[in-house]
């Protein structure tokens, strides 16, 4: 049997009376050559071909289960397609197939061919209309920061109830109302792989545990473990994806590293997709049986970046700047009702900054004039006091459209570096003090001002991480 396949990372169905199941370590290291033309004609997969080895695609084949119909006899099969990459990434074979995979075929049993049937098509066979158009569905970037050693984007995934579907016209089907279970972003293949990682939240805020993967056209792919259902989630409601890269891999806030737009290419902009499946006209908590006329579903979208912070003649990008901050502890002294947060700032070299190439200043060598730190309404109001590696540091407080600060003011007799204090009236938390949510963290975003205000680095600074329950399923 063969078939194209729209997606790598999804799942494999295949509707089948009978079919033998390769055993699950088959897959891992296998080493067959045939010896002749002949041999290799008359043995799976009845083709001469320069490589047969397992190791030779990026691929690997997983059987993930196994299901009875009513009358006891094996009906569905499921395999996972999982990319764990080459192996040896000079083998051209296994280069070939990841930049494009064109068929899959699997051996059956001369006994069970009659009973295979087509495998459902939101595999293989897909209606992708545009999503805004033809889909409630809308997945949404909603803010990306430096957290720390990584650079994280926040995604939402909502329904939109009062969107007006337009029909598809170039084949039957409807995707208004679709079924899905997963998405995929066309990062750039270089990239895909250097995902730190993707965790998903349901809108009262839990986590489920989803499975990431490069897609057939080398994006990431983000499945979940569940089907989702437009009725599903509440109206105003939605979930959140976070994605992150180390800072060392992917350091630019404005734009996930992804390939250029085929809808807006000029537009710092990432195409995805909503996977999925058609659901019963006037029942969409209910999945149309699928078969060889029933397409599946992946309308495809645009998400698009806008930073304000790059709209500015002063350079935001913390990467361009040597100065980092990070949170050390949080001490209270409850004779006195005082609360002491610990930060330290510390210097790195810069390399390749990119400010300077987007016409911004460079700040690679700047000089820090003072710290910007945004916390709480309580919390800035009750600061008393502000050291630096033992020294007492002017500040004054205000706020502005992000939120109420403290600025501090470091001397130029100072490098900024060392242990930064701030002593609050008061005993606090610190998740009391940074209680802005990035994701899973906890944190108070600062911006390092210096070279008279050309260069004005913005970060967040975690100061906890919030543990949430994981909803498994099955």
């Amino acid at each position: 049997m063969t078939g194209c396949l729209r997606r790598a990372a999804g799942a494999l169905l295949l509707l089948a009376g009978c079919l033998s199941l390769v055993p699950a370590g088959w897959a891992l290291d296998v080493d067959y050559t045939p010896e002749t033309t002949a041999e290799a004609l008359a043995t799976f997969p009845y083709c001469k071909c320069n490589d047969y080895r397992t190791r030779a695609s990026p691929y690997r084949l997983r059987l993930s289960g196994a299901s009875k119909n009513t009358a006891g006899t094996l009906a569905k099969i499921c395999y996972t397609i999982d990319m764990p990459g080459c192996y040896d990434d000079t083998n051209e074979c296994c280069k070939l197939i990841y930049q494009r995979l064109e068929k899959i075929e699997l051996e059956v049993k001369s006994a069970c061919q009659k009973d295979v049937k087509q495998p459902p098509q939101s595999t293989c066979d897909c209606l992708s209309p545009f999503i805004d158009n033809h889909s409630r569905w809308r997945f949404r970037f909603q803010e990306s920061e430096v957290v720390g050693n990584l650079t994280v984007f926040i995604f939402t995934l909502s329904v939109d109830p009062s969107s007006q579907c337009i029909p598809v016209t170039y084949r039957a089907g409807d995707c208004c109302n679709q079924a899905m279970d997963g998405v995929s972003l066309a990062l750039q293949p270089s990239y895909s792989g250097l995902v730190h990682y993707a965790k998903v939240y349901t809108y009262d805020g839990m986590e489920i545990g989803v499975k990431t993967g490069h897609t057939a056209y080398g994006g990431l792919g983000i499945t979940l473990p569940k089907v989702l259902y437009t009725t599903d989630i509440p109206s105003g409601q939605f979930y959140t994806f976070e994605i992150a890269f180390s800072t060392s891999n992917w350091a630019d806030t404005t734009k996930l590293p992804c390939r250029v737009s085929a809808f807006t290419p000029g537009l710092p902009s990432c195409d995805y997709s909503i996977h999925g499946w058609q659901t019963v006209p006037g029942n969409p908590s209910a999945i149309l049986p699928p078969n060889e006329l029933t397409a599946g579903c992946c309308p495809e979208g645009i998400v698009s970046f806008c930073s304000e912070r790059i709209n500015s003649t002063c350079n935001p990008r913390l990467t361009d700047s040597p100065f980092r901050l990070n949170y050390v502890n949080t001490s209270q002294e409850p004779a006195i009702t005082e609360t002491t947060l610990s930060f330290q700032i510390s210097a790195q070299p810069v390399t390749n900054p990119l400010g300077p190439q987007e016409g911004l200043p460079d700040c690679s060598g700047m000089t820090l004039q003072s710290v910007k730190m945004y916390m709480a309404d309580t919390a800035v109001a009750a600061v008393k006091g502000i050291v630096l590696s033992s020294g007492v540091l002017s500040y004054s407080v205000g706020k502005d459209a992000t939120g109420a600060y403290v600025d501090v003011e470091v001397p130029s007799s100072r490098s900024g570096l060392g242990r930064l204090l701030i002593v609050l009236s008061g005993l606090f938390n610190q998740t009391d003090v940074c209680a802005y949510k990035v994701g899973q963290y906890s944190v108070c975003n600062y911006v390092f001002k210096g070279a008279s205000g050309s260069c004005c680095a913005m970060g967040d600074v975690p100061v906890a991480t919030t543990q949430r329950s994981i909803v498994t399923y099955g």
